[in-house]
């Protein structure tokens, strides 16, 4: 297994050299840099989800935020593989991709789905995101 990343908040787990996430988040947080640093008026928020990309290089769910929105669900599990955000076929996507999809508002509400590893069904959650705790 390679890389995995944190969508609990605006972390990435491991970081490439080179790589700047601030534009890719800023936006889906409600950042407006035109009302100078009143614009940031909150840090991205996520589902509570760590991927990491398998061999087939989709994300896969390795672990959930105790409590967190995908954890409160009850329907979310590890191994669960991620296919859409918001109606976005994500399967294989670039995981910064992802994220910047996965993030945004609390408050905010994102719909994913999730093809269930044991039964190949897909599943449509829509959850709430939530700073992590």
């Amino acid at each position: 297994m390679g890389d995995w990343f944190n969508f609990c908040d605006c972390r990435k787990t491991t970081k490439t050299e080179g790589e700047d996430w601030t534009n890719a988040f800023t936006a889906r947080a409600g950042y407006d840099p035109s009302q100078g640093p009143q614009g940031r008026r909150q840090k991205p928020c996520g589902i509570g989800v760590t991927f990491v990309v398998d061999d087939s290089k989709a994300l896969r769910v390795k672990s959930l935020t105790k409590d967190g929105p995908a954890d409160l669900t009850g329907k979310v599990e590890e191994g669960d593989i991620l296919a859409s955000v918001d109606g976005s076929n994500v399967y294989c996507a670039n995981p910064q991709e992802v994220g910047a999809l996965l993030l945004g508002s609390a408050g905010s509400k994102v719909q994913v789905s999730f093809k269930k590893v044991d039964t190949g069904e897909e599943l449509h959650v829509i959850m709430v995101r939530a700073p992590s705790q």
